[in-house]
């Protein structure tokens, strides 16, 4: 099944429209769209595979650091948040590419996302959660 726009913010708007993201961010509200579109299509539910040897390896987690403002945040990585910016893919294309939640979680992680808003990703596993809050109590 493929969506064409009009189709998507049809379905946007109607989810926005009736309530269903009361009391969450922007940002979750476009994560759970995103999340719904991509398992909407069969072709973008598998993942790009790893190697036998890498599929034993977990991800590190991250430095963090408290930001002027008082919020925990991973510490970013300049390169992976200057190629986004610059490097022709955005957080939408990404969210459509067969990336496993793991990749995803490290990504964010890279990016400099805050505690919190880490916390609320829905590719972040409850065992991914409990890693970063033994590290980062």
């Amino acid at each position: 099944m493929t969506l064409d726009w009009q189709q998507i913010a049809s379905a946007c708007v109607a989810l926005l429209a009736v309530g269903y993201f009361a009391g969450y961010t922007i940002g979750k509200r476009v994560t759970f769209i995103a999340t719904a579109l991509r398992a909407s299509q069969p072709h973008t539910r598998r993942t790009i595979p790893m190697t036998k040897s890498e599929s034993t390896v977990q991800h590190p987690i991250q430095p963090m650091y408290t930001d002027e403002k008082g919020v925990r945040r991973f510490k970013s990585n300049k390169i992976v948040c200057f190629l986004l910016a610059e490097g022709g893919f955005d957080m939408n294309k990404l969210a459509t590419l067969p990336f496993s939640d793991e990749d995803r979680c490290q990504f964010a992680q890279l990016l400099g996302y805050s505690r919190g808003g880490f916390a609320e990703l829905p590719y972040v596993s409850d065992k991914e959660w409990k890693r970063v809050e033994e590290v980062y109590p």
